[in-house]
């Protein structure tokens, strides 16, 4: 888990002090368990919010790197869209690359 965490990512869980208690690296599944929805756009004003708040980081997996995604973020789970933000009730992953392909979730794995 410790080299997931470092190669392709995961979750660092903070107490009110913003000292982590915990981490959790994010494993592919051999049965392509991770899945998208359907693509949604991102309007401009919100994709250069989240640029000069330095929230979108390097794409780290070579099949994202393959389909043309240069840099992701984290999406809060959300169900309104206020400041332009996309609604995404369980929170997800926005990707940013010039002619993004679709990604088989299948090659994830």
């Amino acid at each position: 888990a410790d080299r997931a965490f470092l190669t392709v990512g995961g979750f660092v869980y903070l107490d009110a002090n913003k000292v982590p208690v915990h981490i959790n690296g994010c494993v592919p599944d051999p049965s392509g368990a991770l899945r998208f929805g359907q693509p949604r756009p991102l309007t401009d004003d919100w994709v250069a919010k989240q640029l000069d708040m330095d929230n979108f980081q390097p794409i780290t997996l070579d099949t994202l790197i393959q389909a043309g995604a240069s840099d992701f973020a984290w999406l809060l789970p959300s169900r309104s869209a206020a400041n332009n933000a996309p609604v995404c009730e369980f929170g997800g992953f926005d990707y940013l690359g010039a002619d993004l392909a679709p990604i088989d979730d299948r090659r994830l794995a």
